[in-house]
Parts: C-alpha cells; sequence; structure tokens
C-alpha cells in the first residue's frame, strides 16, 4: 500500500492453519505488507508465499513452551522491522507473538490491529481456560485496551466478544473470496456423482473440513446415514487431522453398514469447486466457525447451506432465506432438517441458491475487503498522527 508500510505479526503461518493462514494472506494482498511469522522449527512456511517479503522465526514446540516463546537471534532484525511501520496487523493472541509485538507497538507509538480469528468465541473457553484468564489479567487486557482496532469476519463473532472489545474499535469485515465461475454446473454435476458411483436423481450434501471433532464430522455422518431417506448421499472432503481421520470415519460406516457415505481425497482451485456444483447443499454442523470459507465457497458456487449455530456466517445470511440455519447442536435437530432438504423440489433449491450466490458476489469479494481495508489503515495512521 503506497505510503504506508504494514508488517503483520502472525503465529504459525503454515498451510496446516486453514482459514487463519488465507486470512493473513488475503490482508497481504490487500496492504502489500510485510509478514512475521513465528513458526514451529519443524513446520514449512505458507505454499504461495514466497513472494511475499516475509520472515519466519523459529520457536521449538512443547508441552512447556505452549506459549510459543523464542530466544532467536531473528527476533532483532523483527524487531527493527516492526519499529518502521506505520501500523502492525496483529493475527491471534495468548501467545508470544501478540505479546512481544504489542510491547514494541506501545514503546514506539505505532498504531495496532488486532484479527482475533475466533479467539474470543465461548467455545475456546471450554479448554485451557485458566491459562487465558491469567493471560488477561497480567497482559491481555492492557494490549486489547490499546489496540487501534478489532477487525472481526462477521457480526456474530463480534457480538461474542463485546465483553473483551469496546465497541468504538470494533469493525466487521467480511474476508474475501474470489469468483467461482458456475457455468460447467451440469458438466461437474454428472462427472462427479458417476464418478463416485452416486445416482443422478439423488439429493447430495457435502461436507468440506479438517477432519476434526471440533467440525464433528462423525455426527455429520451419522445424520445423513440415519435420517431414514435412502434419497440422500453425503460427500466428505477434507484433509486428516492429528485425531481424526477419514480413514477412522470410513471404517464406522463400514462398521454400522453405511451405504451413502463418499469419502473424497481433498483436491483444489476448479477441481474443488466442481463438488460444490455437484452438491445439491452443503453441511457443516462445526461447533465454531468464525467465518468459514467453505460456507462462503458453497454460497458463491450457487447452493443452499445447511449450518449449526457455530457458524459465525449465519447471522450475517440469515435474512436471505438460502438454507437452513440450526437453532441447536442436537442431533434431532439436524436429522429434521436434512429431511426437509430431501423433501425441497430441486427447483427450490436452485432458488436458495442463487439467493446466496447473488449476496455472496457482492457482499465477498476481494475488492470490497481491500477497499475496506485500505480505508480503515489510512485512517488508522491519520489519526495516530495527530495523537502523537
Amino acid at each position: 500500500m503506497k505510503g504506508i508500510k504494514v508488517v503483520q505479526v502472525a503465529w504459525n503461518w503454515i498451510n496446516e492453519s486453514g482459514g487463519a493462514a488465507q486470512s493473513i494472506a488475503n490482508f497481504q494482498n490487500a496492504l502489500g505488507s510485510f509478514v512475521v511469522s513465528f513458526t514451529r522449527d519443524n513446520a514449512s512456511p505458507y505454499k504461495g508465499s514466497e513472494q511475499v517479503k516475509q520472515l519466519h522465526i523459529p520457536y521449538h514446540e512443547s508441552t512447556v513452551n505452549r506459549y510459543s516463546y523464542t530466544r532467536s537471534p531473528l527476533k532483532q532484525l523483527a524487531e527493527q522491522t516492526l519499529i518502521d511501520a506505520d501500523l502492525i496487523v496483529c493475527h491471534g493472541f495468548y501467545r508470544y507473538h501478540f505479546d512481544w509485538a504489542a510491547r514494541i507497538a506501545k514503546q514506539h507509538n505505532i498504531p495496532y490491529w488486532v484479527i482475533p480469528h475466533g479467539s474470543l468465541d465461548p467455545y475456546v473457553f471450554t479448554y485451557r481456560s485458566i491459562s487465558k484468564k491469567v493471560w488477561f489479567r497480567l497482559l491481555g487486557n492492557e494490549s486489547f485496551s490499546n489496540a487501534a482496532a478489532f477487525i472481526f469476519a462477521t457480526e456474530s463473532e463480534r457480538d461474542k466478544s463485546y465483553i473483551r472489545v469496546p465497541l468504538e474499535i470494533s469493525r466487521v469485515i467480511h474476508w474475501p473470496v474470489k469468483y467461482i465461475n458456475t457455468q460447467n454446473r451440469v458438466e461437474a454435476k454428472s462427472r462427479v456423482r458417476k464418478e463416485h458411483n452416486i445416482p443422478p436423481n439423488a439429493k447430495v450434501l457435502l461436507f468440506i473440513g479438517r477432519i476434526h471433532p471440533m467440525k464433528r464430522p462423525v455426527e455429520t455422518i451419522r445424520c445423513v446415514a440415519t435420517c431414514g431417506s435412502d434419497k440422500v448421499y453425503l460427500m466428505v472432503m477434507g484433509p486428516d487431522s492429528d485425531v481424526l481421520s477419514s480413514a477412522e470415519c470410513n471404517k464406522l460406516c463400514i462398521n454400522n453398514g453405511y451405504k451413502n457415505i463418499r469419502f473424497i481425497s481433498p483436491v483444489y482451485n476448479q477441481e474443488k469447486y466442481d463438488y460444490y456444483m455437484a452438491a445439491d447443499a452443503f453441511i457443516s454442523l462445526s461447533h465454531r466457525e468464525n467465518f468459514g470459507y467453505t460456507v462462503a465457497e458453497a454460497l458463491l458456487s450457487g447452493i443452499p447451506v445447511i449450518l449449526s449455530p457455530g457458524n459465525d456466517l449465519s447471522k450475517d445470511i440469515r435474512h436471505l432465506n438460502c438454507g437452513w440455519l440450526l437453532e441447536d447442536d442436537s442431533p434431532e435437530n439436524a436429522t429434521r432438517v436434512v429431511n426437509e432438504f430431501v423433501e425441497t423440489p430441486g427447483e427450490q433449491l436452485v432458488e436458495m441458491g442463487g439467493r446466496g450466490q447473488k449476496w455472496a458476489r457482492a457482499e465477498l469479494s476481494p475488492e470490497r475487503f481491500k477497499s475496506q481495508i485500505q480505508a480503515l489503515a489510512l485512517d488508522t495512521v491519520e489519526k495516530a498522527k495527530l495523537t502523537h
């Protein structure tokens, strides 16, 4: 961004970080920023970031170093980079990278933003809550009060953060998702279903996400497999996590005689979008998605969505009638909605998907994100000049 030097500070800017890693890349594209990442010493930098000016500071991860502290000599070089910045963008907190950056920003009167990435969601406080409360008392509360802005991806994410973040510095800017060409929908639907032995007249749901308990893939599989309809199939696509794999989920299906579940190896770019277009709707029963790139991609692909309360985009699209937004996480409610989906005529599903697609193309465009982020950056830097 011309005239303003921006430095982003992140924790583990690696592909395994999923949506958070993509968001850092989105901010970089909008601001042309330098990226400093405190990265596990056995991890590889974010793929596609080779052209970005960046510095990865290694730390050794262990049970006694959850804080991700490091004595790496690269910190000195990184600190000088921060001191020369007009604006610092901090991604995530509770760990050393944020406290380090906030300290430097305070010492040198540099304004900084905080991007929570869902870290203030009540679900986050269901584990390691004591250490987080201690962190707030010792460091977090002061760092939060000194921030120039907090940027949230959805209205719901901001609403769930009001106890910790003053409304006057809260901003909601939807993360960007690139345009998806859906002109080959008919061909993609035919090819994908044939490849995975799915009848052409079946109703197909799509789950795309990491195979992790938080995403609730097992609950999703059971819901579709036992809903009582022989007209519905579920396609499951996503990388394994360190606690659950697609092979384990497939074994569950074999042991229980589930015949309508299809497991698909992760694919990318247009091939991935073909799977969206091959489906009649997208389903996410996740405990927590502070944005949900896969939800956004489903909307842009023109298919309805079935979303749990943990999907924060739900509030932003509630008025659209572009799917089913569950009120709770009960299996009974999810099963009822899946059966409603099965009985919904195809033409009505197309209309629902069209409404979601129209909204997503307008609200989630990279151009809109870039314009909003650049305007906020200019405003933040100008205000900082007036106060120092």
